[in-house]
């Protein structure tokens, strides 16, 4: 399915999977990290980097859904609306992107050696490899949300102060969101779309994979499109939940939030 959809080979669904359930930025390392080891080209690695970036589950359902909103299920609805909004932007990049020539379609020349001659890494030595990895990731992530949440905090309260937050960094931003008094489909609209933007913090915590792929400039594009994308989803959805509630009775539990949340 990998390559009809999204032009890209097998190897890549790891990086798609890990990009739908653990969060920034574990998406994008993993394409990277498959282009770097000659598994993609670089033609293949920028169309992952378009939408396997994505907010986690526990993030979107437990934080922002039941931590912030006190439901679960907006948090569940919230969720399939942003993994549809990137799995949307992965396909439509890979129409557009395969239509122009693909000179550029090489493995990566900076692959390692693989040769007979070279001895192959111990079970201990990947484990090493990983954790330290995974340390400089979270190192990463922390740094850059430590420095925008201060950053939010020397900007001055007011009525858009949410929205400024939302932009530099989304936990702090969503959170004062959730209290704002403004209709329920556009507050849930606008976080939709900040969760999609994900923020600076996290924006400037994934460049360094994007650096390296060459791709800084195209994934400023992807990211305002698929923020957009989510937004507009979430109001479909709402919309499309009232006017089924007016024909027939709500009989599935994604109707019945949709409802819930546009009648609060």
């Amino acid at each position: 399915m990998m390559r009809p959809l999204f032009k890209v080979s097998g190897a890549g669904a790891v990086a798609v999977i890990l990009g739908v359930v653990s969060g920034y930025p574990v998406g994008a390392s993993c394409a990277v990290e498959l282009y770097k080891t000659g598994k993609i080209t670089k033609p293949e690695a920028e169309r992952l980097l378009s939408f396997c970036n994505n907010s986690g589950p526990l993030f979107i359902i437990g934080t922002v859904g039941f931590a912030m909103n006190s439901s679960v299920a907006l948090g569940g609805v919230l969720y399939i609306i942003h993994i549809t909004a990137a799995i949307s932007a992965g396909i439509i990049y890979a129409k557009i992107t395969s239509k122009k020539n693909i000179e550029n379609n090489l493995i990566n020349p900076l692959i390692v050696d693989m040769s007979p001659d070279k001895k192959p890494k111990k079970l201990i030595e990947f484990f090493g490899d990983a954790v330290s990895k995974s340390v400089i990731t979270i190192l990463n992530v922390c740094g850059f949300v430590v420095f925008f949440a201060v950053v939010e905090k020397t900007i001055p309260e007011f009525i858009g102060s949410p929205f400024i937050n939302s932009l530099l960094e989304i936990t702090g931003g969503i959170n004062g969101m959730s209290y704002m008094g403004i209709e329920p489909v556009l507050k849930f609209s606008l976080i939709s779309m900040f969760l999609a933007m994900s923020g600076l913090s996290v924006f400037f915590a994934g460049v360094v994979y994007y650096i390296f792929c060459g791709y800084i400039s195209k994934v400023i594009c992807g990211w305002q499109a698929d923020t957009w994308r989510s937004s507009v989803y979430f109001n479909i959805c709402c919309d499309a939940g009232v006017k089924a509630d007016r024909v027939a009775p709500a009989d599935n539990w994604f109707r019945q939030c949709c409802v819930s949340f546009c009648h609060e």
